[in-house]
């Protein structure tokens, strides 16, 4: 009986020797240098891949096929050399290849950015996605952003409502007067606008107040920071005369912001838009505006676009500077020169006719001359901390200017020629401080 399993034993020992097979080689390029390469087996006419490695720094490789087919594939392949295969019997043995290297080029991959992305209350839209071909400034990117409207005045409004805070870097420089930088930004150096919605800018108050408006964030490419950006434009025309003139001047650091800007033009364009606080926006300080009960008569107001009656002369300069002077804590200093001188000229003529054939006709003629000059200086402290609050905010108002009208009127009865000449001043000044301080302890606020 033992010799009988000794027999059986010997018999299967030569089996599993059969089924097992190993190939050595070397993968070499024509000039007898060492490539690496994925080394692979697999019986012929089969698409599994029985065996596989990877030659070493020497060329060298050693692979195992276990199997009982009659033939066998072995390939070499890589991005350098290809793929290059040879059929061998099922045997053990030596398969070297010495092989051409060539590049395999690979088809061309398009990545597409998603247009929006969410991260919790936060809106992220990639802005080269709306950019289009005549598309210059942050603004005219910003209307075609879905949720997010610019009316003709330049007020952005998310969702209906108007924006409550507008930053640069998350840093608000421009204290409501964002017109300042959708009109100068260039689209092409902004990579993100963010809309933050629900955004509550008092840290103090985050859990405690929920705000119904959003704010918008301006994420900026890595090559428009830490340098100066410039931006001049100059135009002119002749009759009638005409001219337009734009110097923007801009630097956006992690510590520091500054947008200093000038622009004038005597083509009807009103500059007044660029640099009005806009509606919505939370207020830092106490504003008071120069009203008057008072006016002259002029011209009425014509149903077509401003730039297309207006004979106006206007310029206007915003310096904005912002220093953040600790991780919550920033200065900020902003002061608006604006200066207009508008004209206008109205004629009406009117006539009756009387049963006796004759008529009454009159003629009237107005002119109005316009001058105004703004003058806007602020200066706000802010340190806004998660358990404590502190915002003061000095605001130096100034205008001065004065309207003049003429009118003359005619008549075809009693020859009447009435001439009536108008003057008004409206000077004005304020001084305002604000300050605001909050402070949590435990659960409540102060």
């Amino acid at each position: 009986m033992r010799q009988f399993f000794f027999g059986i034993f010997f018999l299967i020992i030569p089996l599993f020797a059969y089924s097992q097979t190993i190939l050595t080689g070397t993968v070499k390029n024509r000039q007898g240098e060492p490539l690496i390469a994925n080394i692979t087996v697999q019986a012929k006419g089969s698409n599994t891949i029985a065996g596989f490695t990877t030659s070493d720094e020497n060329g060298n490789y050693k692979v195992t096929y276990k199997g009982t087919a009659d033939s066998l594939v072995v390939t070499a392949s890589g991005l350098t050399v290809g793929k290059h295969s040879r059929t061998v019997p099922n045997r053990p043995g030596q398969v070297d290849f010495n092989i051409e290297e060539k590049v395999i080029e690979l088809k061309g991959v398009t990545v597409t950015a998603s247009p929006i992305r969410r991260a919790g209350d936060t809106l992220n839209y990639a802005v080269g996605v709306y950019t289009g071909q005549n598309d210059r400034t942050i603004e005219d990117v910003l209307k075609k952003m879905p949720g997010i409207d610019v009316d003709e005045s330049g007020t952005i409004s998310y969702n209906k409502k108007p924006i409550n805070k507008f930053y640069i870097e998350n840093l608000d420089l421009l204290q409501g007067r964002y017109s300042i930088a959708t009109k100068n930004i260039e689209a092409r150096d902004v990579a993100t606008v963010q809309v933050m919605e629900n955004h509550q800018p008092i840290k103090v108050l985050a859990d405690k107040m929920f705000v119904d408006a959003a704010a918008l964030n301006l994420k900026l490419k890595e090559n428009a920071k830490g340098k100066l950006m410039m931006n001049a434009l100059a135009g002119a025309g002749y009759e009638p005369a005409m001219w337009n003139a734009e110097l923007v001047a801009m630097y956006f650091a992690p510590r520091k912001q500054n947008m200093t800007t000038y622009k004038g033009n005597n083509a009807g364009k009103d500059l007044s838009l660029e640099v009005v606080t806009r509606e919505g926006y939370d207020y830092n300080y106490a504003s008071s505006e120069s009203t008057s009960m008072l006016s002259i008569t002029s011209p009425s107001t014509p149903p077509v676009s401003k730039n297309r009656y207006i004979n106006s002369i206007s310029n206007a300069i915003a310096a904005n500077q912002l220093i953040k002077m600790k991780k919550d804590m920033e200065m900020t200093f902003n002061a608006i020169y604006f200066n207009d001188r508008v004209g206008k000229e109205g004629y009406s003529v009117s006539e009756q006719f009387l049963p006796d054939g004759s008529s009454v006709r009159i003629e009237e003629n107005i002119k109005s001359l316009t001058r105004t000059n703004n003058l806007d200086l602020s200066f706000r402290l802010n340190s806004n901390e998660e358990e404590k609050y502190f915002n003061n905010s000095l605001n130096v108002k100034g205008s001065w200017g004065n309207d003049r009208g003429t009118g003359v009127t005619r008549s075809n009865v009693g020859d009447m020629d009435e001439m009536l000449s108008q003057y008004l001043s409206r000077p004005f000044f304020s001084v305002g401080n604000s300050l605001d301080f909050i402070r949590n302890i435990r659960k409540r606020s102060y």
